[in-house]
Formats: C-alpha cells, sequence, structure tokens
C-alpha cells in the first residue's frame, strides 16, 4: 500500500498513524511540509519505504519502524528530514534499515536509534547532509 502527503502540513494535527500487517506499506511526502510533526508507527510489514522529497517534508516527524524486514528513509531536500526521529526495532537478525541523506542539510539533527538483530547503513550524499 501506497500513501501519498502532497500538501503542506498535510498530516499536521493528526493523531498517530499507523501502517501495519502488510507485505508493503511506503509513505511519500512530496510536498513542502506535507508529513511535517507526523507520528507514525510501521509494524510487521516485509518491506517499510518512507520517501521524504521536498523541503521539510518530514522534518520533527517521529517514525516508528517494528518488525519490517527492510526499511529504507530517503531524504531529498532541504531540511526534509530535519530533526527526525527514527526508531528502529526488529527481532529478525536479517532485518535492514537504509537512511539515505541527498542534499546539503537534508537530515540536520536527525536522530536514529537502531536495536535488535537490524543491519543498518545511513548514507550522506552531499557536504552536511548529515549535521
Amino acid at each position: 500500500q501506497v500513501t501519498t502527503a502532497t500538501d503542506f502540513f498535510e498530516y499536521l494535527g493528526a493523531e498517530l498513524s499507523q501502517f501495519n500487517n502488510d507485505k508493503q506499506q511506503e509513505l511519500r511526502c512530496i510536498g513542502e511540509g506535507a508529513c511535517l510533526g507526523l507520528d507514525a508507527i510501521f509494524a510487521n510489514n516485509t518491506i517499510c519505504n518512507i520517501l521524504c522529497n521536498a523541503s521539510y517534508a518530514c522534518s520533527v516527524a517521529h517514525f516508528q519502524v517494528q518488525n519490517c524486514e527492510r526499511t529504507k528513509v530517503i531524504c531529498n531536500g532541504t531540511d526534509a528530514c530535519k530533526g527526525v526521529r527514527i526508531e528502529i526495532d526488529n527481532s529478525d537478525r536479517n532485518a535492514f534499515f537504509e537512511l539515505h541523506c541527498g542534499i546539503s542539510s537534508s537530515c540536520h539533527g536527525a536522530e536514529v536509534l537502531v536495536l535488535g538483530n537490524t543491519q543498518s547503513d545511513i548514507s550522506c550524499y552531499d557536504v552536511n547532509a548529515c549535521d
């Protein structure tokens, strides 16, 4: 299932969003500030993808990912994931988490907590992308 947010503050004031019990869950925050401040849980999915592809798209959001075999978070926009909190917790020893920070300041101040048996890869493609 793919969920797309395109409008500024689309999720502002929304209650906790949950993406659970499916083969693939994908959240696409492709508008400026579209998922700003979102609190979301992804649980018991094979694939969990979060795309933050605009300025402030996922800033100060909180993503909790539990028992997803493959998780990919892509931050590609000015301050796209500024101050984001990402918590990964998997019991499967083959679980894998990727964070891609594309441009300068896209992941400024991001906090990532990886627990359990999760293998992880954090990539910062531009100068200061992960500061």
